[in-house]
């Protein structure tokens, strides 16, 4: 029987949809936050089919999925999970307790996993619900699983399933054993292992189940079992040199009562000597002097060899603070050399602590670490800023693809795609943050989105993307001037040709347009990538084209900053593939200058690109994964400088940034916990993390976001059930 822990797409499928659909019942308990009650807490179960016969409360979703490869003595668990404040509950702040009336086992399922229920079909995604998974021992009998959270204002809400597992029929087996069949040079004195494909009597396991013999004379050892690995410890050395039996009989029983259905047997000859070796720590996460890691981590311990399932306990890998022991689970991995310590509660932030593996600690032929292994790190400060979301009244629909723009006292959204026709839209809104409210804009002459946008100090500029023509990617564009409320068509003479995801500065006087996608195949879908432009003067309503004597690489994906006098782009997408690369354009002179890319961060697109005044960050992005590296380059210098991975934001591409005139701030995207937001300032070279309390929903691809002189606004931008439609605030 194999041993994956994880459920197969449909059954996966099959348990969040149920849960989805559970979740219309969200908000009916109060919902801890808006009204100071508490979180509403939903469970169900994804029951595995692998011969096992389960039953379910019948008050509570019963899952029919097939889960083949599932191990019989799990179950994958989920929990959805409401809070009326709008306010993701972190996995902290989510308890998952398990215990079998039968056997009176019990313990935490540390193994939680965050799922997108994926269900705006069914109308019943909302981006302040979600739901959470762990996988918990199953044993023979009743087995109850609760699930409690807690909300950011301290309300608490639980619910518990009851799920009995009946004795089925299927023998175990032996799945591994150390060492091998036909293994050599084994140590005189070590430990044998045979681990089963799933959880055994632990009565059935005694000195007669596991026999080690040589010419049919049998070894002296002692017997153990611990989570399905039976092992049999020599109490004298083995004779060296010499050809071993060992066998596992069928006297061990699985926990339904079902025997080995025959002996297992399998030999291995020894060596001349013991081993005498101790085992060593070769790893530690966090690793000794980490600053920064995050409060709701787990430590783990990575030995140089098997281990001894009875050395590794809470007396032996230890946590401690300023309080004094931290209470946790300790386990092994089923790999016998991975060691994890799971801290009961979530650490203090700012806070420093310190491990401890003890020299107890023994390897499988009974050698001792010696000396304890000790470290420390330090936990990750709390949070700073505040959040504040906008209004939704007379707010623009759902959708992404569209620009903003700041004016100096309003954000103007304009055009993108309408997240339930799918069309281009031609509108948008301005949104005064003074008073918290929208106004509706005219409808423009033409529909764009993924289009570019600029400010000119009284108008707004968009051009190019997508148009409502499904036949070509358009070249028109047009100019707002929320003065008077009206649009005016722009020129199209001398225009770049028609592309999506171009990039474009303000000069004072210019707006400047750069690479993107050109026209693919078929019509109306992007294509290559353009390493060419051409300028935009809206005042005699003109264009003419931007040199492409040495101009970048052809790209799409980059980052683009305004100096003062000079366009930098650098990094994006190729046909060559990701790059480091970049130049700087002068509109005086007409002419490109390569930037250094010595020192220059590695190859990436979906980055960030902002300028300080003095310098560009780059920041983030992907390459083969998310990013949290990033560097500065000093125009005036010609230099990249690196900046600090320590305490840096999450990895993430495709999110907001915004420079505050001290710091950098990156907010959502793509990537694990890209919610938790980070603030990067130059002059300490230090990063901090901004607030969580009242953010906003999860999201990636939104408009770059706004800062407005004392607060940045981020507005849209697609959530896992599509575009959000919602906004907020955060004031540093």
């Amino acid at each position: 029987m194999k041993t994956s822990h994880h459920l197969d797409a449909a059954a996966r499928l099959l348990t969040l949809v149920a849960l989805c659909l559970a979740l219309f019942a969200c908000g009916g308990g109060g919902g801890d936050g808006g009204g100071g009650g508490d979180p509403y807490v939903f469970v169900g179960i994804g029951i595995p089919d692998d011969g096992a016969a389960l039953t379910s409360s019948p008050a509570h979703f019963e899952g029919e999925a097939s889960c083949p490869e599932c191990p019989a003595d799990r179950i994958a668990f989920n929990a959805a999970i409401c809070d009326d404040s709008r306010t993701i509950i972190p996995s902290t702040a989510i308890s998952i307790a398990w215990k079998n009336d039968t056997t009176g086992e019990s313990g935490i399922a540390s193994d939680q996993i965050l799922h997108s229920c994926g269900c705006s079909l069914l109308g019943c995604y909302n981006y302040y619900r979600r739901v959470w998974g762990a996988w918990v021992p199953l044993a023979i009998g009743r087995n109850t699983v609760t699930v409690t959270a807690t909300g950011v204002s301290g309300g608490i809400g639980t619910d518990s399933i009851s799920v009995t597992r009946l004795p089925e029929s299927v023998p175990p087996t032996v799945s591994a054993t150390d060492p091998s069949d036909g293994a050599t040079g084994v140590a005189v004195n070590a430990t044998l292992t045979a681990v089963f494909s799933e959880r055994l009597d632990p009565a059935s396991v005694t000195s007669a189940a596991f026999k080690v013999t040589y010419g049919g004379i049998p070894v002296p050892g002692s017997v153990t079992y611990s989570d399905r690995k039976v092992q049999f410890m020599p109490t004298t050395v083995m004779l060296a040199s010499t050809l071993h039996t060992a066998t596992v009989t069928t006297g061990i029983r699985d926990e339904s009562g079902n025997a080995l259905a025959s002996d297992y047997v399998w030999t291995f000859t020894t060596g001349t000597s013991s081993d005498v070796v101790p085992p060593v720590a070769t790893e530690t996460v966090p690793a000794d002097g980490t600053a920064c890691f995050p409060p709701d981590g787990a430590l783990k311990a990575t030995f140089s060899e098997l281990l001894d399932t009875r050395s590794v306990g809470p007396s032996t890998f230890l946590l401690s603070g300023a309080s004094g022991a931290v209470p946790g689970s300790v386990s092994l991995n089923w790999d016998g050399i991975t060691a994890f310590f799971v801290p009961n509660s979530q650490l203090a932030n700012g806070q420093t602590y310190t491990a401890t593996l003890s020299g107890q600690i023994k390897d499988l032929a009974g050698n001792m670490m010696g000396a304890d292994r000790v470290w420390s790190f330090t936990t990750a400060p709390a949070g700073i800023g505040s959040w504040q979301p906008t209004s939704s009244a007379g707010a623009p629909t759902s959708r992404g693809g569209h620009t903003l723009v700041w004016t100096g006292n309003e954000m103007i959204a304009w055009g993108g795609t309408d997240s339930a026709s799918g069309l281009r839209l031609a509108d948008g809104g301005r949104y005064d943050p003074a008073s918290d409210r929208w106004t509706a804009m005219s409808p423009a002459p033409v529909a764009l989105a993924e289009h570019v946008a600029v400010w000119t100090g009284t108008e707004m500029i968009v051009w190019g993307g997508f148009g409502t023509s499904a036949t070509a990617l358009p070249t028109a564009g047009a100019v707002y001037a929320p003065a008077t409320d009206s649009w005016r068509a722009m020129s199209t003479i001398g225009a770049p040709a028609g592309r999506t995801g171009a990039t474009a500065v303000w000069t004072g006087t210019e707006m400047i347009v750069w690479g993107g996608y050109g026209p693919g195949s078929p019509l109306g879908t992007s294509g290559p990538a353009l390493g060419d432009g051409a300028r935009y003067d809206p005042a005699t309503d003109t264009w003419q084209p931007v040199s492409a004597t040495n101009a970048p690489e052809p790209r799409s994906g980059t980052s683009v900053v305004w100096t003062g006098s000079r366009m930098i782009v650098w990094g994006g997408n190729a046909s060559s593939g990701l790059l480091n690369t970049g130049a700087a354009y002068d509109p005086a002179t007409n002419t490109w200058q390569s930037l250094p890319t010595l020192g220059a961060p590695a190859p990436r697109m979906g980055h960030s690109g902002t300028w300080t005044g003095a310098e560009m960050i780059v920041w983030g992005g992907t390459n083969n994964g998310a990013l949290n590296s990033g560097a500065r380059y000093d125009p005036a210098a010609g230099t990249w400088r690196s900046m600090p991975i320590d305490c840096a934001a999450s990895p993430r591409g495709s999110h907001s940034a915004a420079w505050t005139g001290n710091d950098l701030i990156v907010w959502g995207g793509l990537g694990t916990n890209a919610t938790i937001g980070g603030r990067f300032g130059p002059t300490t070279e230090a990063w901090r993390p901004m607030s969580v309390i009242n953010q906003p929903t999860e999201r990636t691809m939104p408009a770059p976001a706004i800062w407005t002189g004392s607060e940045m606004i981020v507005w849209t931008g697609y959530g896992p059930g599509g575009a959000t439609g919602s906004g907020s605030r955060y004031r540093p």
